[in-house]
């Protein structure tokens, strides 16, 4: 017998999508304001290059707000929220790769860093699309 939780509920719902989409633009804008206001500290401590930081930092903004602006969309706009996915998966790609070719100027910390949030992208991604595929089989 297999127990309902209230989070399994919630998860065929629209408010399930717009909760993980809100909660993506709020950390992708967290992470825009550390990596472009703090890369001097942060390259400190793991040794990725404060140039990347900084440019990642900016790219953030931009998408933090199309982000938010698609969780705010009545109805929401499923090609736009296909994007949001598409979006968080080639930023783990690009993270993986960035590792992998070893241009970041990583430290042990800093492949710590750059894969703890490549994970949570990943995570974000799932659940979008999780929340994408329940929302439009209720439709």
């Amino acid at each position: 017998m297999m127990l309902k939780t209230e989070f399994a509920d919630d998860h065929a719902t629209p408010k399930f999508l717009r909760f993980v989409l809100q909660a993506d633009a709020a950390t992708c804008l967290a992470m825009a304001l550390a990596h472009s206001f703090a890369s001097g500290p942060i390259t400190a401590f793991t040794g990725i290059e404060a140039k990347l930081l900084l440019v990642s930092g900016v790219m953030l903004f931009p998408i933090a707000a199309v982000i938010a602006w698609t969780s705010l969309r009545e109805p929401m706009w499923p090609l736009t929220v296909i994007a949001v996915i598409a979006g968080n998966v080639g930023w783990v790609l690009a993270s993986v790769a960035l590792l992998v070719a070893g241009q970041t100027g990583a430290n042990p910390l800093g492949t710590a860093y750059v894969s703890v949030q490549a994970a949570g992208v990943a995570a974000f991604a799932m659940l979008e699309f999780a929340g994408l595929r329940r929302e439009l089989s209720t439709r």
